[in-house]
C-alpha cells in the first residue's frame, strides 16, 4: 500500500476517477468542517473542490470525468449535488424532501442510484434511480434499511448490488435496476457490507465480520 496523502487532515471516501489519473475523496479542511477533494493517483496535495459551510461528503465522478455528485448537509436535511470543475458550480440534483443520499452513477452515465427518503415509512430509506439528463425519480426497491444500503452497479448496468438488512444482518443483495424482488447473496449471520462488483461482473469483493475482525472477501 502506498499512501496518497498525509495529516493531520483525515481523508476517507475514495473515488477513481474514469480515466484513473485522479481520486476524489472526502477530508477534513482543518476548519473543523468536511469537504471534497481530488488528488493525484501518484499521490501529492489535495485540491480542495467544495468549500461551503454544510458537510459535503460521499463524492462519486461523472462518467466524462468533468465534475463530481457529491452528499451535502445545506438546508434541512442532506441532497446530492454536482459539482462542475469548468464552471466551479454547484448545481443541486435532488430537490425532493427528505435525504438522499449514497450516490451512485451507471457505467453508461445516465442513471444515478442513491437512497433516499420514502414518506411515512421508517429507515434510511428505499433505493431510487433517476435519469441523469432530467425526469422524475423511481424507487426500485425498498426495506427497512440503514446507512450500510450503499448501492453498486453490476458492469451491464442492469442491476445493482447492495446492502439488505432485511434479515436481521447486513447481507449483500442485488436487485434489477428497473425493481423487482431482491435477491440475497450472502446469508452470514454475522455482517457482510461494502459490495464491489468485478469488471466482468462475475465477482464481488465485500467487508465482513464473520470470523472477528472484519475482513476482506471475493465471492463467485
Amino acid at each position: 500500500a502506498i499512501a496518497l496523502t498525509a495529516g493531520p487532515a483525515y481523508h476517507f471516501e475514495p473515488a477513481w476517477s474514469p480515466d484513473g489519473k485522479r481520486i476524489a475523496l472526502s477530508f477534513d479542511a482543518g476548519d473543523g468542517n468536511l469537504d471534497i477533494g481530488v488528488v493525484s493517483a501518484d499521490g501529492g496535495a489535495v485540491t480542495r473542490v467544495t468549500t461551503d459551510r454544510a458537510v459535503d461528503v460521499e463524492p462519486t465522478w461523472t462518467g466524462d470525468g468533468s465534475g463530481l455528485y457529491f452528499v451535502s448537509a445545506r438546508g434541512r436535511a442532506f441532497h446530492i449535488f454536482r459539482h462542475d470543475f469548468a464552471r466551479h458550480a454547484d448545481t443541486l440534483i435532488t430537490p425532493e424532501a427528505g435525504s438522499q443520499i449514497q450516490p451512485a452513477l451507471s457505467p453508461d452515465g445516465k442513471q444515478l442510484a442513491y437512497v433516499a427518503t420514502v414518506a411515512g415509512r421508517l429507515g434510511t430509506g428505499g433505493i431510487w434511480v433517476r435519469p441523469v439528463a432530467g425526469g422524475a425519480p423511481t424507487m426500485v426497491h425498498y426495506e427497512e434499511g440503514e446507512y450500510r444500503t450503499k448501492p453498486a452497479w453490476m458492469p451491464d448496468g442492469t442491476r445493482f448490488l447492495f446492502v439488505s438488512d432485511a434479515m436481521g444482518s447486513n447481507d449483500v443483495a442485488i436487485v434489477s435496476a428497473i425493481g423487482g424482488n431482491a435477491i440475497r447473496l450472502t446469508a452470514d449471520g454475522r455482517d457482510e457490507y461494502a459490495p464491489s462488483p468485478s469488471p466482468d461482473g462475475n465477482r464481488f469483493a465485500f467487508v465482513s465480520n464473520r470470523a472477528g475482525a472484519t475482513t476482506l472477501y471475493v465471492a463467485s
